[in-house]
């Protein structure tokens, strides 16, 4: 027994008929009409950000960008935060961070993760990228760095919420696996939460 299809409404010329196979949803010509006639909504149109909202940025697309050669918070910047009315999570993946022992100078190699919930602004990853690598020829040891990283990206960006967890090659025979957090009041039971489930099982 073959379906009877709803004919296209008005205006729909290239309209695909629907017939009730199509969908697991049931519509009558009643709401599928009503549906139809409903005025087009303007479709959201994503916009590049303007020069104003990307003043201070300077390293993202710049040819001429000089390596670090030591530690150095001021390449570290920032750009705004386009949804401050809502609570969303960036995560940054980092494996290829490298320090030296400060005690040998022996290289040491690591994988970063650093996570935040944004308030008004937000660090740019080209810039986040050479400010890591400036720790290339710093000497410090696994838990100074991850703790270093914190205090600056909390005083860059003013985030919500801000973690840094290190997952570095073993020395020794020994892994060091260090985790800082921060959080504003309103999320300081994030904070802990986070604290606990980062011990080791």
């Amino acid at each position: 027994m073959s379906h009877a299809a709803h004919p296209s409404p008005p205006g729909c010329r290239n309209a695909r008929p629907v017939r009730p196979q199509d969908s697991t949803i049931s519509l009558n010509s009643d709401i599928f009409f009503s549906i139809w006639r409903q005025p087009q909504r303007a479709a959201y149109v994503k916009k590049m950000r303007s020069k104003e909202e990307l003043q201070g940025v300077t390293l993202l697309g710049n040819q001429n960008v000089k390596y670090p050669t030591d530690y150095d918070p001021r390449l570290l910047e920032t750009f705004v935060n386009k949804h401050p009315d809502r609570d969303y999570l960036v995560c940054l993946d980092c494996p290829e961070f490298t320090t030296l022992c400060p005690k040998t100078g022996q290289p040491d190699f690591g994988h970063l993760y650093i996570s935040y919930i944004p308030g008004e602004r937000m660090v740019e990853s080209k810039s986040l990228k050479l400010y890591l690598f400036s720790f290339r020829n710093h000497g410090d040891f696994h838990e100074d760095c991850v703790n270093i990283i914190l205090r600056d990206l909390w005083e860059l960006m003013q985030p919500r919420y801000l973690e840094v967890r290190g997952r570095f090659m073993p020395r020794g025979g020994i892994s060091i696996n260090p985790f800082a957090s921060r959080a504003d009041q309103a999320h300081q039971d994030l904070c802990r939460q986070r604290m606990l489930a980062n011990f080791p099982e």
